[in-house]
């Protein structure tokens, strides 16, 4: 074995720690620690750690930093801070010189690819306004619940009315109904699109010799024609295609006799509905006119029994000017209400007369009230100036020019004056 080699005694110590230490007399040999690949911060706990350790096994103090180690602690916080990210400032922020608005930026400067905490706080306050910018939007755009309601209930009627509509429409005009597009259209354009897609790319010499390429002008063409025809055709321009060509258009040429079949259909189905209507609203129409014409003789029935109406809607026994006036009034009004203002056939001189009957019995009708109001009036003061005459009349002296017994005789003059009075009331 090497021998070791031991300094003597009185050999000082060195100026500075060295990688291996030097063994004290009767003691273990102990290597000095390591220095780490970073220094720590002058002044923290791991620091004052180090010192110890280095006095005991040497006991020298390691010389002052020079300029150079003062930038060291500065790239030991920011390798610090990229290996442990999840020592926030926010959590410490008395260690941090810098205000909190610079630390992203010094970390930042560590390491691109890292994210700074606090820009990530930033975002997540950003995503969190935003979202409830959003909510607050859709909120306002949410049907309250009566609205809605009503809004279910108009498309539950819309939706009705628009089958309804489309009942009505497979007797008007079929093909133009939705039974029609689903059962007839849909086949028919399905086997036109899959003639097209399997024969895409057939070209053709016509009869004059250009080359053509088969699209649906051509088919539909072929469709068109008798049978022999597009077979003596297909044969001629396919060769080894003309069995598939006529498959497709066999196939389409279906779907349009279907389709006329069903239109054929139609058309008798709604004439037959329409003939069934037409009869209807004939006897619709019968059973309102004698409906109306029952109703109509009642009232009047009832009219010529009235107590006190009855009398102007009656004839009057050897009255022929009243009896007259009455049945030229009921023939105005028999005509006034047989007139159709609204009919086309008539000719502008007589829809003119009808309307003017109308407005006639019009004006009249509305003066009934007020002149059987004005009747009973005079009505009234004509039986008074009767009652009032013949209390007058039962005065009157006898003949000889003796007055009755019983009542005093009265001046001829006093009775002048009175009849001249009961005229002149007669006369208002």
């Amino acid at each position: 074995m090497p021998a070791t080699i031991e300094p003597p005694s009185h050999t000082p110590a060195p100026a500075s720690v060295g990688t291996v230490m030097p063994p004290q007399p009767k003691e273990i040999t102990l290597s000095a620690p390591s220095e780490p690949s970073t220094p720590p911060k002058p002044g923290s706990a791991k620091e004052a750690a180090y010192q110890r350790l280095r006095s005991k096994a040497g006991g020298a103090t390691p010389p002052a930093p020079t300029e150079a180690p003062k930038e060291t602690p500065k790239t030991e916080s920011k390798n610090e801070q990229v290996k442990a990210p999840e020592v926030l400032p926010i959590d410490k922020p008395e260690q941090h010189d810098t205000p909190a608005d610079k630390a992203p930026e010094t970390e930042t400067k560590g390491d691109p690819k890292k994210v700074s905490p606090w820009k990530l706080v930033d975002q997540f306050k950003q995503r969190a306004l935003a979202a409830e910018q959003r909510a607050l939007e859709l909120e306002k755009q949410i049907i309250p619940e009566n609205e809605r309601t009503q809004v279910a209930e108009r498309l539950t009627k819309a939706e009705q009315r628009a089958k309804e509509l489309d009942d009505e429409m497979r007797y008007v005009k079929y093909e133009k109904s939705s039974e029609f597009k689903e059962k007839y259209e849909v086949p028919f354009q399905r086997s036109v699109g899959s003639a097209m897609k399997e024969l895409n790319g057939l070209s053709f010499q016509d009869d004059k010799g250009t080359a053509r390429q088969f699209d649906v002008n051509v088919l539909m063409e072929l469709v068109n024609l008798p049978l022999h025809q597009a077979r003596s055709i297909s044969n001629t321009l396919f060769g080894d295609l003309a069995n598939d060509v006529m498959t497709h258009r066999n196939r389409i040429r279906e779907n349009l006799d279907e389709q006329a079949a069903a239109i054929d259909t139609a058309k008798k189905t709604g004439a037959e509905r329409e003939s069934q209507r037409g009869e209807q609203i004939k006897r619709y129409i019968t059973e309102v006119d004698k409906f109306a014409r029952n109703e109509f003789n009642n009232f009047k029935e009832e009219l010529l029994k009235h107590p006190e109406h009855s009398e102007f809607f009656k004839p009057k026994e050897g009255d022929e000017e009243w009896n007259t006036r009455l049945e030229k009034g009921y023939d105005m009004v028999g005509k006034a209400f047989a007139v159709n203002v609204r009919d086309p056939n008539l000719t502008p001189e007589q829809r003119k007369e009808g309307v003017k009957l109308q407005a006639a019995v019009y004006n009249q009708a509305a003066a009934w009230r007020p002149m059987r109001l004005q009747i009973q009036r005079l009505t009234k003061e004509r039986d008074a100036m009767r009652d009032e005459l013949a209390k007058y009349k039962s005065t009157t002296p006898a003949a000889g020019g003796q007055a009755p017994q019983g009542t005093p005789s009265e001046p001829a003059n006093a009775r002048e004056s009175m009849f001249a009075r009961l005229r002149a009331k007669a006369a208002q």
